[in-house]
């Protein structure tokens, strides 16, 4: 007996539009996950409205409906960009920002501080400047991008990739796919950014495995990715990977869509055991990346004590020249494309995965 049924959901905008065209009935969704952008409203088969506003506040969607016997006959939406570009800081609330970050920032104010997530101690203002990159450092792209989209790769992953890599002295590196938050410019990089690519409190460490772990793990991320059925999707992104590159082919079927995979340049050898550089959480003290391994040497700073991962990744940037990241892009080589949107929205994840046939 309801006027209006809106549901909100953060399954993410494709299991949604699943949903509701599944089990009719629901008016509008406010959706939320994958951090999607709906310029447009997208509009189910059953008539229900979707929409989805990106991720950490950088747009407000502002939806209005109009009813006639309980039945939405008219709609109208709204995106409004949020930053200093488009609205004059509240001053109550900039000073109220100010305040929390006084002690985290450079000046007199500033104090080390414990991670709550890891242990590791702040000792370093997060808006030190504590290196520069030639390269904008993102995971933006859309899926129908003449450049590499973002599902498949991002240079703001293969720089981390390549920073994990180089502290361990390891062969190859490893970041998870996470979804397109922060994005830095050309120019310096701040404490803060790495704080805002690796927010989880992870710390690095190096570990054997095999090369048939590698190509199993790549096979098993391109199924759960690029899944024609939203609800097996899992991660978000393809992994990413430094010291490797492999040919991903999107039209084969899942289990057979890595080829040529190399190691450094040398075809992978599957019983020959490679040191892997990535996430480790001492919950899962045998596994890097989760995945286990042998060996396992997680990088402490000089005296033994916990070293989150931002703090890694800013050593790496003291070791390149002029402290400058140059990430170089390209390391999966793409055959076939993926599907163009569903809707009249860009997308960053092709909201019908990849169609297959069925068997």
């Amino acid at each position: 007996g309801v006027d209006l049924l809106v549901l909100l959901s953060e399954r993410g905008l494709a299991v949604n539009r699943q949903l509701v065209e599944t089990h009719p009935g629901v008016d509008l969704v406010l959706s939320s996950d994958l951090h999607e952008e709906t310029p447009q409203v997208l509009q189910a088969r059953t008539g229900t409205l979707l929409v989805e506003e990106g991720q950490d506040g950088t747009l407000v969607g502002e939806i209005t409906l109009r009813l006639e016997d309980g039945r939405v006959v008219e709609h109208r939406w709204n995106q409004h960009p949020v930053g200093p570009d488009y609205q004059t800081p509240d001053p109550e609330m900039a000073a109220r920002i100010a305040e929390v970050r006084r002690s985290l920032v450079a000046g007199a104010d500033f104090r080390p501080q414990v991670n709550p997530l890891n242990g590791a101690v702040l000792r370093t203002p997060i808006d030190q400047i504590v290196g520069f990159t030639r390269q904008a450092l993102h995971r933006a792209n859309f899926s129908d991008a003449e450049e590499m989209p973002a599902v498949i790769e991002g240079r703001s992953h293969d720089f981390l990739a390549d920073a994990f890599r180089t502290a361990c002295g390891a062969e190859l590196g490893v970041i998870r796919g996470f979804r397109h938050g922060t994005q830095v410019a050309p120019g310096p990089i701040r404490l803060e950014d790495l704080y805002h690519f690796l927010p989880t409190g992870p710390q690095i460490a190096c570990g054997r495995v095999s090369g048939d772990q590698i190509e199993r793990l790549l096979e098993q991320n391109a199924d759960r990715v690029l899944s024609r059925y939203p609800d097996h999707w899992g991660g978000g992104w393809l992994a990413g990977f430094s010291g490797l590159s492999y040919t991903l082919d999107l039209d084969n079927e899942a289990g057979l869509r890595v080829r040529d995979l190399r190691v450094g340049g040398w075809p992978i050898d599957r019983p020959r055991q490679y040191l892997l550089a990535g996430y480790w959480h001492p919950e899962q003290p045998g596994q890097i990346h989760r995945q286990p391994a042998l060996d396992i040497r997680v990088l402490r700073d000089p005296d033994g004590g916990i070293v989150d991962a931002t703090e890694v990744v800013a050593w790496y940037l003291q070791t390149l020249p002029d402290h400058t990241a140059d990430p170089r892009p390209r390391r999966v080589r793409l055959l076939g494309t993926l599907p163009r949107p569903i809707g009249p929205n860009p997308e960053i994840q092709p909201l019908g995965g990849i169609p297959r046939p069925d068997y």
